[in-house]
């Protein structure tokens, strides 16, 4: 139990580490002035939405040592993932349209690979969660197939 919190502690200070990254280079675009975010704001801002909530499942399920919502918030950070790729399309479609916006666009890709980062901290919470409550090390699971190998799926 005691392991598990130190790895959670340092999973989190690393969620701190990415969101100063993300302050650094926000603030460095509200200097100069340079805000791609039209170009991706839908997904970026459901990206922003679904990592904070797997956070915060992830943390709720380490408190409560409830390894149901740990399997949900490890296997619903696929679409987390999906989300980065919708928004590094959209950025990318943003460049190919408007080609002044490449010298922020690679900052923007910076700032959503780091909110994309912290869902990965989440997701590697909720695996603690899960060796804490079921006593078996799922770090190397693929999270799709989670449930599945907990016996958490209902029968088909």
């Amino acid at each position: 139990s005691v392991i598990v919190m130190l790895k959670g502690f340092t999973e989190l200070e690393r969620v701190g580490d990415e969101a100063k990254k993300i302050a650094k280079i926000a603030r460095r675009m509200i200097v100069d002035e340079a805000d791609p975010v039209d170009v991706y704001r839908e997904s970026f801002t459901r990206m922003v939405q679904r990592a904070e909530d797997s956070l915060t499942k992830a943390l709720k399920a380490l408190r409560e040592q409830d390894s149901d919502l740990a399997v949900e918030v490890a296997e619903g950070d696929k679409l987390l993932d999906m989300e980065y790729k919708d928004a590094l399309r959209a950025i990318h479609d943003g460049v190919t349209q408007r080609p002044s916006l490449l010298p922020v666009a690679a900052e923007a890709v910076l700032i959503i690979k780091a909110v994309e980062r912290v869902g990965d901290h989440a997701k590697n919470i909720a695996k603690h969660v899960v060796y804490l409550v079921e006593g078996r090390d799922v770090r190397h699971v693929k999270s799709k197939r989670l449930a599945k190998e907990l016996g958490k799926t209902p029968e088909e």
